[in-house]
């Protein structure tokens, strides 16, 4: 009886060995767990297949490869029935908390649904183990696939004016229930509703300048594209892509009101290419508003100046108006100017004051020394800024009323092909980020400490942001730059004998190692 209840004892213990070696592998010296489990539609493409591993043991593991072999008993290779990206993939310094792995997996559509058996091997050095895990194929569905039913996700919300020339930001979701991958899209402004039910659908003519202004209706610029294509780029189920943008000229008749546009997006699966009709008025809108009081003005202004002395170019007119602009502002600049001088003269004054003053603990005594001495050479330190206070609402005004004012959509200036759109091959860009560098440059005072950082970065702001602006805009900004640059350097030349004034660089900070 002894025997058999020690017999009874070794069984049990046996099963159990058995049942913890199925879920926790051992092999030289190594303690780790595996689980790995997914989830997939037929003809899904990168599916998320979940691989955790994890080390149990003491021994320590460095690196591990962790590979899927076979997906129900085949192998996986680029042409079969299951393709798996990112195979293999290394585990480095696997501790207790573990690891999780992400194999994008390929199904082709005609496989069954049902249960699959997935092989994981992983090799730590010269050892490997096999372990087994689960991959649920899923039938397909018409719902899992875009369909004029199940349309493509399409937004757009614009606000504009009549005689506005609109940049329409199309968003494109591919929904998170289709299985596939889309890529090659193309959109296509193919008309606009004035009612939401879409019983009026006017198709957009494309347009001369001249033509535009005797339509009442939106146009599309003749020099710009009315289809928008995204080349080789993949929206991913659930994702979106904000790179679709179509040019659109509002008409200077234009009634108020909210307008719907109807686009044709077409796309490419796996299953070929596909064309759909979209149209949605909660997301799909474009809503026209009265122009702003201060943008008419400017307008006018520029108008006359191009059919008068601009003969008949808005390039020329909006050169024409910058510098312009820049005369009527010349008393103000040069107060400004004058503060500058007053102010760099006392730099040395202030200086030495700070060296006679040092530490927080002189501070109030600095800045009353400090005031002192610009009292006693008159120098007002909102001189320099007032001329700036004046100025701004005056550039921002001109700026809103020349950004997207409608015929210049119509019109080409030398090398560009389109004022409303930003330059192809990013010279006035370039112009841009050059003349705010060299402006910043000229108007540095002696005394002035150059601050090499904000040198480089400003102008490279600048030039990155102009890479989406109007070229109208990016050419008023250069003419402004240029005229202003001169300006200053007439100054230099007169107070200081120079046109480029030499500055300082900055000291550097003296620790006291004994504080």
């Amino acid at each position: 009886m002894r025997l058999k209840k020690i017999l009874n004892i070794a069984i049990v213990a046996m099963v159990f060995f058995g049942l913890a070696l199925s879920f926790t592998p051992v092999f030289a010296g190594y303690n780790i767990s595996i689980e790995a489990e997914g989830i997939a539609l037929q003809g899904a493409r990168d599916s998320i297949y979940e691989v955790k591993i994890k080390n149990l043991g003491s021994e320590k593991i460095d690196s591990a490869e962790v590979f899927i072999t076979e997906i129900a008993g085949r192998p996986v290779t680029s042409d079969g029935d299951y393709k798996v990206a990112n195979n293999p993939q290394t585990v480095t310094f696997l501790g207790e908390k573990g690891d999780r792995l992400i194999f994008p997996i390929s199904i082709k559509k005609d496989v069954e649904p049902g249960i699959k058996d997935v092989k994981i091997k992983v090799i730590i050095g010269e050892e490997s183990i096999e372990k087994t895990g689960t991959l649920r194929v899923e039938k397909n569905s018409s719902s899992a696939i875009i369909t004029e039913d199940n349309p493509i996700n399409v937004s757009l919300a614009r606000k504009g004016t009549p005689n506005e020339s609109m940049l329409l930001n199309v968003i494109i979701e591919n929904p998170k229930s289709n299985v596939y991958d889309i890529s090659n899209v193309s959109v296509e402004l193919v008309g606009i509703a004035t009612n939401p039910d879409y019983t009026d659908v006017r198709e957009i003519p494309t347009h001369t300048g001249e033509e535009f202004k005797e339509y009442d209706f939106f146009s599309h610029p003749s020099n710009l594209p009315n289809t928008t294509k995204l080349e080789g780029k993949v929206i991913s189920p659930g994702k979106s892509n904000k790179d679709i943008e179509i040019v659109v000229a509002a008409s200077d008749e234009l009634a108020l009101g909210t307008y719907y546009p109807v686009f044709n997006v077409t796309f490419q699966t796996p299953e070929g290419l596909n064309t759909i009709e979209v149209k949605d008025p909660a997301t799909i809108n474009i809503e026209i508003v009265k122009v702003p009081w201060y943008k008419a003005p400017f307008r006018w202004f520029l108008d006359m100046l191009k059919n008068t002395v601009g003969f008949g170019s808005y390039g020329i007119a909006i050169i024409i108006l910058g510098i312009l602009l820049k005369v009527v502002l010349v008393p103000l600049t040069n107060v400004q100017f004058k503060s500058m001088k007053q102010n760099a003269e006392v730099q040395p004054l202030i200086k030495k004051i700070n060296e006679k003053y040092p530490g927080k603990e002189n501070a109030q005594k600095r800045q009353e020394e400090t005031m002192k001495i610009y009292k006693e050479h008159n120098v007002n330190l909102f001189a320099g800024c007032l001329p700036l206070l004046v100025q701004m609402p005056i550039i921002i005004a001109l700026y809103t009323a020349i950004s997207n004012y409608a015929p210049f959509s119509f019109s080409s200036f030398l090398w560009i092909p389109s004022l409303g759109a930003p330059d192809p091959i990013w010279i006035m860009a370039i112009l841009m980020g050059l003349s705010t560098w060299f402006q910043q440059r000229v108007s540095q005072m002696p005394g002035q400490e150059s601050n090499m950082a904000m040198q480089v970065i400003f102008p490279l702001f600048l030039f990155y942001i102009a890479l989406g602006f109007p070229t109208a805009l990016t050419l008023y900004w250069v003419t402004f730059s240029v005229v202003s640059i001169a300006h200053q350097m007439v100054f230099n030349k007169k107070s200081f004998g120079s046109y480029i004034l030499k500055v300082t660089k900055p000291t550097p900070a003296v620790v006291d190692s004994k504080k």
